[in-house]
């Protein structure tokens, strides 16, 4: 039994982080092509709903590297979420809504052009 703890608390050791934990109101998984139908980049977006606009406006997005980024729905909740290592930490965003889209331009650069983005709400950022 002493063996099975010691090799538990070997890998849970003092270098475990905690996940950082935030909920938005849109996920999008974009795949961005340009005017020759390359795929320039794929990208998950965040969004917050803007009342005062009415329309969603992007919090953060991040580079699609791996396909366990996608959003997954957790039919017990009705939300969708997302899972990935963000540095040292691990980082999982839920949201109420999920869409991919494929567009021949960037939504987050669109986004950024009708506000800044230094005031942008953007994720948590993690501790070094």
């Amino acid at each position: 039994m002493t063996i099975l703890t010691l090799f538990f608390y070997s890998f849970a050791g003092g270098n475990a982080r905690p996940v950082l934990e935030e909920h938005v109101d849109l996920i999008e998984v974009n795949h961005h092509y340009d005017k020759h139908g390359w795929l320039v980049m794929d990208q998950v977006i965040f969004y917050q709903w803007c009342p005062l606009q009415s329309r969603y406006r992007v919090r953060d997005w991040r580079p699609l590297k791996s396909l366990t980024q996608v959003p997954v729905k957790d039919f017990r909740t009705g939300k969708y979420s997302t899972i990935w290592k963000d540095g040292r930490n691990y980082r999982r965003i839920t949201a109420k809504q999920y869409r991919e889209t494929w567009t021949a331009y960037d939504p987050e650069l669109i986004d950024s052009m009708k506000a800044p983005k230094q005031y942008r709400q953007t994720l948590t950022k993690p501790r070094k």
